[in-house]
């Protein structure tokens, strides 16, 4: 299975960077060469990225697990763990149940690929691989949390990572690796998608647009590679921030901006808004966004 779906993927990597697939290593890398930081933003989020108490928390509120072994005095980062997790398991609920709809809305029998842009540790590739999606692609600046991606994803071992639980404190937690053999994870620049045009049945982008330097470039970008026929599935927030971005970079209308800034016909396949996803968590402190999400059908 993995070979099968290494070759759907060499068929719709750029052909710069088809040269890189022969790699055993477990995360591909995708960036153009040469490529820098856009600005200090990119820099500052990737010391944050960098920190794997940090990506413990991105898996946990992907995939949810408990924390194991707790001492007495961590009663309450127990109890709060679970709150995270059923803060954000019904967003997840609702993205997977949009992906099925996408996947089983194209038509004939043709394979399904489908590429998630800023996929963090990867949960909506690996929901899709778990109905039946031929080859599923992860991209993310950041090589920290895809590595863990991989890891949690493709292989089918236990995994254990480290958790703050805490400001002050740290714990470690465990999570079985899924086994999905047709996946694979790449450190990829969402600016510049080393994909090939319509290259893509299945398209996601969710909780990123505020969080690039050019929300209306990646927009166009993950357009661009979705194939006739195909479905793109985009969540956003508005929380916009001027770590990521400038003001003049923001916009509160999505699907204005689909219609407006690209050379092909969309129509909307579903709407939900607002989901609710707990977006950040500092200890005591919990912040939800209300995203809008749309799936979306290219048409031509």
């Amino acid at each position: 299975m993995r070979q099968a779906a290494h070759t759907m993927l060499e068929a719709r990597i750029s052909d710069d960077y088809r040269s890189r697939m022969d790699t055993d290593d477990a995360v591909l890398d995708l960036l153009p060469s040469g490529h820098a930081a856009r600005h200090d933003r990119a820099a500052l989020a990737s010391k944050r990225y960098s920190d794997l108490g940090f990506v413990g928390a991105m898996v946990e509120r992907q995939f949810g697990f408990a924390v194991s072994g707790p001492s007495p005095d961590m009663t309450h980062a127990t109890s709060a763990r679970q709150h995270v997790q059923g803060g954000c398991e019904p967003y997840y609920a609702v993205m997977s149940g949009l992906l099925r709809q996408g996947t089983n809305s194209i038509a004939g029998d043709r394979p399904v690929a489908h590429v998630d842009v800023g996929t963090g540790v990867g949960r909506l590739v690996a929901e899709s691989a778990s109905f039946g999606v031929q080859l599923g692609l992860g991209l993310d600046l950041f090589p920290e949390p895809l590595a863990y991606a991989h890891r949690i994803v493709v292989e089918d071992r236990r995994v254990e990572l480290p958790l703050r639980v805490t400001r002050c404190r740290q714990t470690t937690v465990a999570i079985d690796g899924l086994g999905r053999s047709s996946v694979f994870f790449g450190v990829a620049d969402a600016h510049e998608l080393p994909l090939n045009d319509k290259s893509f049945e299945l398209v996601s982008c969710c909780n990123v647009l505020h969080r690039v330097s050019d929300p209306l470039g990646v927009l166009r970008e993950v357009q661009r590679v979705t194939a006739i026929g195909g479905f793109l599935l985009l969540s956003n927030s508005y929380d916009w921030d001027h770590e990521y971005s400038e003001q003049a970079q923001w916009f509160d209308d999505t699907l204005d901006l689909i219609r407006d800034t690209q050379d092909a016909t969309w129509s909307v396949h579903t709407t939900v808004d607002p989901v609710p996803y707990m977006s950040r968590i500092f200890d005591r402190k919990y912040t939800y966004a209300l995203n809008e999400v749309l799936l979306l059908r290219r048409d031509r």
